[in-house]
């Protein structure tokens, strides 16, 4: 049974949308923040996607965005904007379709059946792990690197999947100590920092090329750095 997470937050469209696709045979779940929703994707990926563009706290291309970096699932953006510039945009940002509203739900279910033929070989779905790099997300929660097992506990695990999610750009540190630890901006902690020294550690004793680099003043960000050790950088990061 495929599974489809609906991001949308409008309360009684997704219910409606939610509904339509129980009907059809899918498991449904629904998300009025994108932020949520990509904390759950890499912990439990789904088949599909339905999209809103005008979400409250990220925007639906800026989540879009985030979402290609590791994974290629299938999504249809659904949105009340209908200039053609946006429904290029999104398009060439990753969106498989893109929809309008209004829009009839059954429409929406025939179009999401239609995407999830084209994307299985086989009778299997091309789409059900998540990779980035030499890093890969299984649908159980589970880390691989090179084909073994990657150990981490769970701050380390969380905050791996946290600048998963905004690869390559930087995470800012402010950001790790609220969302991560539950802490002010100017807590006097270097727990952000012992954090990515066992996460770097891991990584490197799994001769991961994906690498942690220290924006100075800023945050971090995790990128390909192609020679299987990660290390600190020279000059403006490290």
């Amino acid at each position: 049974m495929p599974t489809v997470y609906c991001v949308e937050d409008d309360h009684i469209l997704s219910t409606l949308m939610v509904r339509y696709f129980e009907q059809a045979t899918f498991q449904a779940r629904r998300f009025s923040r994108g932020k949520e929703f990509l904390e759950c994707f890499l912990y439990s990926p789904c088949d599909l996607v339905l999209l809103d563009l005008s979400l409250p706290d990220i925007d639906g291309t800026e989540v879009l965005r985030r979402l290609r970096v590791y994974s290629q699932v299938p999504v249809i953006a659904v949105t009340a904007r209908n200039a053609e510039l946006d429904s290029v945009q999104t398009l060439a940002d990753g969106a498989d379709i893109y929809i309008p509203k209004p829009f009839r739900p059954a429409v929406l279910v025939a179009h999401a059946q239609a995407l999830l033929r084209r994307s299985t070989v086989g009778g299997r779905s091309t789409l059900s792990n998540n990779h980035i790099g030499d890093l890969e997300f299984l649908s159980a929660g589970v880390i691989m690197c090179n084909g073994k097992v990657l150990p981490l506990a769970p701050k380390e695990e969380a905050l791996l999947r946290r600048l998963v999610q905004q690869s390559p750009s930087c995470v800012e540190r402010s950001v790790l100590l609220s969302e991560l630890w539950g802490l002010p901006a100017n807590a006097p902690t270097r727990a952000v920092d012992e954090s990515v020294r066992r996460l770097r550690h891991a990584l490197t004793k799994a001769r991961s090329k994906m690498i942690i680099e220290t924006v100075w003043g800023r945050g971090f960000r995790l990128k390909e750095g192609g020679c299987g050790v990660n290390k600190q950088s020279q000059g403006g990061t490290k």
